[in-house]
Parts: C-alpha cells; sequence; structure tokens
C-alpha cells in the first residue's frame, strides 16, 4: 500500500475522532457513549453512497448558460442540496431507529452533527486520495465544521417546532434544510472562484457559521431538561485539546507534503496552508468552547461576527470593567470550570496585592450558587460568609458576591483574581439588583481540590 495512503486515511480518521470527543464533550447534561457515536458516525459515513449512487435530473437549458450560472447550478443543486438531503436522511434514521436517545434538546443537535462528521469523514479521505494531503487542514477545520454546522441548523430548526407540534415541526425542518442548503451552496460557489477577495469572502462567512454555531450549541444547552448549574465545560482544557488536535493534523500534514513533495517544496506548502488558516483556527477553537449555562435563556441567533469590539470610558456598575480600546471573542469571559466546582465548598479569599493598598482582608466563605445579573444575564457567585468581617458599614449582608476578573491580569502566582462584591443588609437573594451590590476589592481565590491537567485532558476521552 503506498504510504501517503496511510497518512491519508490517518487524518481523516484522527479528524473524526477530535470532533466526536468534542461533541460528546460539550453535551453536558446527556452522556453519550462512544458505542453511540460509532453508530451515529457510521450511518453518517454510509450516507455518502447517496451522494454516488442518485442522480438528479439536469436542466438542459443551463450548459447554454455562463460560466458562473453553471458553477451555481452546479454547487447549490448538485453539490449542496444532495449532500444535505444525504446527512438529513442519515439523522432521521438515527431518530427513527433509536428514538430512547432524542429526551433532550441537546442531543439532537449531537447526534445530527455526528451523522454530519460521519459524512465529512469519507468525504475527506476521498477529498485526501484524490486531491492530495496538503488539504488535511483546510478540510479538517473548515470543510468538516462547515459540514457539522449546516445539518446541525436543520436538527435546530427541527427541535424548535417539536416544542409546538409534529405539524409546525415539519415546516420548520424545511426551512432549516432550504437554510441549509443556502449557507453550503454559497460557501462552495465562494471558495471556488480562486480568487483573493472571494477567499476574504469565504473566510468571514465561515467565521459568522461559528458564531452561529456557538450560540446555538449553547441555547439548547440552556433549555436541557437535566440542567445541572454545578457542572461546566473546562474551557481552558477542551482549548488545549483542539489546539494540539489540531497541531497534530498540521504535523500530518507535513510528512504526508515531505513524502510527496520533498523536503524543500513540502515545508514551504506546509507553512503557506497554516498561514492562511491561523486566525480562523484560533477563532474557532476559543470561540467554540466559551459557553456559560444560563437556564432557559434564549440568545437570538443572527449572521454576525464572532468577534466585538469593546471601547469607551471606564465604568463601575457591579463589576469594573477595562476602559481600554480592544477586539474581544464573543461568548463567556473566564473559564467557569474553577469556580462552578468549588459550589457547596468552603473557598479562602485574600487581598490582591497591590500598590496604594495598605490593608489585607482575609475572608472565608463557601459558595453557595450561581447568580444571573442585569440584562446580559452577567454571571456572579453568591457566597456566604463564615467568619465574622464588616466587609462595608453600609452593605453588611452575611452574603456577598464573587465574579472573576475578565480582563488584564486574571490570576496571581497561579491563584485566579476575584472581585468581592458587597450586598446590601437583608436584601432579597432571589432578586438581586445592581443597586444592591456594592464592589469592594480584588481578591484572590486559593485552588484547592482540582484535578491536575493532564487528569482533565483524560475526561475529554472518557
Amino acid at each position: 500500500m503506498n504510504t501517503v495512503i496511510i497518512f491519508k486515511l490517518l487524518a481523516a480518521l484522527m479528524l473524526a475522532f477530535v470532533w466526536a470527543a468534542y461533541l460528546r464533550k460539550i453535551n453536558l447534561f446527556g452522556r453519550i457513549k462512544w458505542s453511540q457515536v460509532l453508530i451515529a458516525l457510521a450511518i453518517g459515513g454510509l450516507t455518502t453512497l447517496i451522494v454516488f449512487m442518485v442522480n438528479l435530473p439536469e436542466f438542459k437549458d443551463i450548459d447554454k448558460q455562463s460560466l458562473n450560472v453553471q458553477r451555481f447550478a452546479q454547487f447549490f443543486y448538485h453539490v449542496a442540496l444532495m449532500e444535505e438531503a444525504s446527512k438529513f436522511a442519515g439523522f432521521l434514521v438515527v431518530i427513527i431507529i433509536f428514538q430512547k436517545w432524542f429526551r433532550e434538546e441537546p442531543n439532537y443537535i449531537t447526534y445530527a452533527s455526528l451523522v454530519a462528521l460521519g459524512f465529512a469523514t469519507v468525504e475527506n479521505f476521498q477529498k485526501f486520495y484524490d486531491h492530495g494531503i496538503s488539504l488535511v487542514y483546510m478540510r479538517g477545520m473548515m470543510s468538516t465544521v462547515s459540514h457539522i454546522i449546516y445539518t446541525s441548523v436543520v436538527a435546530g430548526f427541527m427541535v424548535v417546532g417539536l416544542r409546538k407540534n409534529i405539524a409546525t415541526a415539519a415546516l420548520y425542518t424545511f426551512l432549516g434544510f432550504v437554510v441549509s442548503i443556502l449557507m453550503h451552496g454559497i460557501f462552495d460557489f465562494f471558495i471556488s472562484q480562486g480568487k483573493i477577495y472571494f477567499l476574504v469572502l469565504t473566510l468571514i462567512i465561515f467565521t459568522i457559521e461559528i458564531e452561529i454555531w456557538a450560540r446555538m450549541l449553547n441555547n439548547f444547552l440552556n433549555f436541557s431538561r437535566r440542567i445541572n448549574l454545578k457542572r461546566s465545560i473546562d474551557r481552558n482544557t477542551l482549548q488545549k485539546f483542539l489546539l494540539v488536535s489540531f497541531m497534530t493534523a498540521g504535523t500530518i500534514q507535513l510528512i504526508g507534503l515531505l513524502t510527496e513533495l520533498g523536503w524543500q517544496e513540502g515545508i514551504i506548502e506546509h507553512l503557506n496552508l497554516l498561514g492562511q488558516e491561523l486566525i480562523i483556527t484560533l477563532i474557532l477553537i476559543i470561540r467554540i468552547t466559551r459557553f456559560t449555562i444560563v437556564p432557559h435563556y434564549w440568545k437570538k441567533i443572527y449572521p454576525v461576527l464572532p468577534i466585538s469590539i469593546r471601547r469607551g470610558k471606564f465604568q463601575r456598575s457591579i463589576f469594573p470593567t477595562s476602559p481600554r480600546f480592544f477586539l474581544k471573542i464573543k461568548g463567556d469571559e473566564f473559564n467557569e470550570y474553577p469556580f462552578t466546582s468549588r459550589i457547596e465548598k468552603e473557598v479562602k479569599l485574600g487581598t490582591l496585592p497591590q500598590k496604594g493598598i495598605d490593608f489585607d482582608l482575609d475572608v472565608s466563605v463557601k459558595m453557595l450558587e450561581k447568580k444571573f445579573i442585569g440584562p446580559k444575564k452577567d454571571l456572579y457567585y453568591l457566597c456566604e460568609i463564615l467568619d465574622f468581617h464588616t466587609i462595608h458599614p453600609q452593605y453588611n449582608s452575611r452574603y456577598v458576591l464573587i465574579r472573576p476578573k475578565n480582563y488584564g491580569k486574571t490570576y496571581y502566582k497561579r491563584t485566579p483574581i476575584v472581585g468581592l462584591i458587597a450586598l446590601k443588609g437583608f436584601i432579597d437573594l432571589n432578586n438581586i439588583g445592581p443597586k444592591d451590590c456594592k464592589f469592594i476589592n480584588w481578591m484572590v481565590m486559593k485552588k484547592e481540590g482540582e484535578k491536575n491537567p493532564s487528569q482533565r485532558m483524560l475526561d475529554m476521552v472518557r
């Protein structure tokens, strides 16, 4: 067997494993077994036979049109329609045969994504085989994720319709199917043009798709029946897992290119390909790992970039915000995992050493629960003071709020920095508003009882 073919097969399977592990991890409340993952992947892989075996009827007048019209028909009709119909057929098979897997709304998105991943895996190997190992990184990051997003959109429309009735579900599913075809066709049509401005436009479209997918995943997790606010995604570990995985894919691509093209040409081609994808890779990895679970909170989904620009005057409402001008990738602003894992546990807080601060404040608190305050549902942690302290003469409740620092320096000697927020006495803890709060000081939280990085990385694939 040709050595390069082995690398191509290994790359396709490795990419399938990476995204399957990711999809299992973000399904926080409906644990999916690897056996179920493999079944969904296999069904998705088999749906590629539909594309190979079924030929849609031709439009005779298309051949007489301009090249762009022919391309448009090719990508929307023969590619997008066929592939989305094939993946959706596989998804329906999974729903019909394994109905008990779909007791949770997020599971619809997960299994639709796995079917699409199975389809993309077979397609990836075919493309690697036909066009070379140089496609590994691009298809593993852009094409595979795009397939997952398009099928997830159909599943998302279906779930929203099922909240009402079967007829509405059928109508919404059809609308989602049309949307997925449009997204797929536009993406393929632009990237096929081969011109730099079309490539840039394709990358912009892909980043918008990333934001749509991330919001959709977060929204359906918020509506899980088994929602548990003591659970959260360890975004730092998940980001490291994806980053290492893409580096591994890049290494496989490099070895294949060296084998195909030789040392000099292989290295030049590899660096050129990675340079084109680097920024998009970072945006993808960061955005799809930033989730905060807010029960029954639905963030509007519409075409928007996953990057925002923050600027303006320094404002202090409950929690100080950065006054600087900077770009920010959307999603939650801090890794929730190390804080949520301490709920119902005692935590020791100490004053962050700063210039101009001539007193020390040490507080022992018990973290009780999450609190979502304000119109943007900002996350805080409600804590009970365990030792006697007067935090503030006017804000003298035995309860306080803490929130991790979300800009600038967020750790001090590997311990997270949090804002200590005092509450008014006799406050209604179920109805806390900004006027009831007073920011006191930056504190450091001692890290106790956490898993080490290697243990958390192993949890990714268990």
